[in-house]
């Protein structure tokens, strides 16, 4: 439900060339933005779903090739209609633990809560099948 507006958003914000809710690999693809999801809490009201998304952005980068603070600008510069449902922080914290470093990547991340409001109507149709697509990364 809120998967699509999420990842448009992010793309606009940090541009890199693929920002994508797969799962990173042992391969450590770089210039992509992995989106993993931690907890989504739907609550639906009158006036439609909000549904507030708890995630982790993940990238991938040679050594000093990003560098610290660019983010922070990127997220600065960004668009407030692209930049406002978000909460950033931790930002570009460095996982010093990762395998990544052995070979010469950097591995970092960003947390973020992502607040997401969209209709709701069941009036407007007959469910036919439940939607689990939430959380399931």
């Amino acid at each position: 439900m809120f998967k699509k507006d999420m990842l448009k958003k992010l793309e606009n914000i940090f541009k890199f060339k693929k920002t994508t809710f797969d799962a990173h690999s042992d391969e450590f693809e770089q210039d992509t933005l992995f989106i993993e999801v931690q907890e989504c809490k739907e609550r639906i009201t009158s006036k439609g779903a909000v549904i507030k998304v708890i995630a982790d952005l993940i990238y991938f980068s040679q050594v000093d090739r990003i560098k610290y603070g660019n983010m922070i600008k990127l997220i600065e510069q960004a668009n407030p209609i692209d930049k406002n449902p978000f909460f950033f922080y931790d930002i570009d914290k460095k996982n010093v633990s990762s395998q990544a470093n052995i070979i010469n990547i950097t591995e970092r991340r960003i947390s973020c809560h992502f607040f997401y409001t969209g209709e709701y109507d069941p009036e407007k149709g007959e469910i036919t099948s439940l939607d689990m697509d939430c959380c399931n990364n």
